[in-house]
């Protein structure tokens, strides 16, 4: 029988794995399962969601022993400090180099030594036995495949914040690149009038200008959009987006007459800033 490993907050027994035909199907779970596993229950942590998040993470654990990050969020989520002491030690048996697992784990049981014991209860043992729905220390050794990064507690947060700076980035700037270009529309369309709608060289350029401020803010609505709903086009759009301005900006502000270098740095400057908190935030997008 294989005791599948959960939390008993609530008091109730999950499901457990109690049949040998399962174990066929547990081999044939993917990769790409388990990372699907692994984004619901960081998703659903995140959401306030400590069940659901368990589950999940649980999910892949069973499966997938040697999750670094799947045993830092079950970390974060257990409340029984023996679980969480189980979740460290499984941390540091992955990755021997993770120093804040070691620092957490020294004071952790630093808390449990000065702790007085808790009673131990007198009633006598189910005669079904369950499952212990404790953290399960690792009984496998690591594979090849254990990551060798150290582990960032503060990485998911780093990201979040990154997102919503870009977020607010993208969204200020659509609205000054279609204010920008109603602007210039509107005095195009009124020197049209008073030309009686014949079209100079001058007013043709100010008619393109328009047509590229417009598209620009409309596409830069449609970046903070996504990136608001949290959508991977949104990522790709911040990405392309900022690398076309950190290119374009400078060589249009050399180009100039005279040479506005002030505009140069500020836009390359500006882009660049942008497209490495859009890298900060790829975590989000997994």
């Amino acid at each position: 029988m294989r005791n599948r490993v959960s939390d008993a907050l609530s008091g109730e027994f999950t499901e457990y794995l109690q049949w040998g035909w399962v174990e066929s199907i547990i081999n044939m779970v993917t990769q790409h399962q388990l990372s699907q596993w692994l984004h619901e229950g960081i998703t659903a942590a995140k959401a306030g969601q400590p069940l659901e998040a368990r589950s999940r993470l649980l999910d892949v654990v069973e499966h997938d022993q040697t999750n670094e990050v799947a045993w830092f969020w079950l970390y974060r989520l257990f409340e029984r400090y023996e679980d969480r002491r189980v979740c460290l030690e499984n941390l540091i048996t992955i990755n021997p180099q993770n120093q804040w697992a070691k620092q957490e784990l020294v004071s952790l049981s630093s808390y449990l030594a000065l702790s007085p014991p808790a009673p131990i209860p007198m009633s006598p043992p189910p005669v079904n036995h369950q499952p212990n729905h404790t953290a399960q220390p690792i009984t496998t050794a690591p594979t090849s495949q254990v990551p060798t990064s150290q582990l960032q507690p503060q990485i998911d947060e780093v990201a979040l914040t990154a997102v919503r700076l870009i977020t607010a980035f993208w969204a200020g700037i659509s609205f000054m690149l279609l204010s920008g270009g109603i602007i210039a529309g509107s005095e195009w369309l009124a020197s049209i009038i008073r030309s009686r709608y014949y079209l100079s060289l001058g007013q043709l350029i100010e008619l393109n200008t328009t047509l590229i401020l417009l598209g620009l803010g409309f596409m830069s609505f449609i970046i903070s959009l996504s990136l608001l709903f949290r959508l991977r086009g949104g990522y790709y759009g911040s990405l392309a987006l900022a690398v076309t301005i950190m290119l374009m900006g400078p060589i249009l502000s050399f180009l100039a007459s005279p040479p506005i270098y002030l505009g140069a740095v500020c836009t390359g400057g500006m882009a660049g800033v942008v497209l490495l908190l859009t890298l900060a935030s790829s975590l989000e997008f997994e």
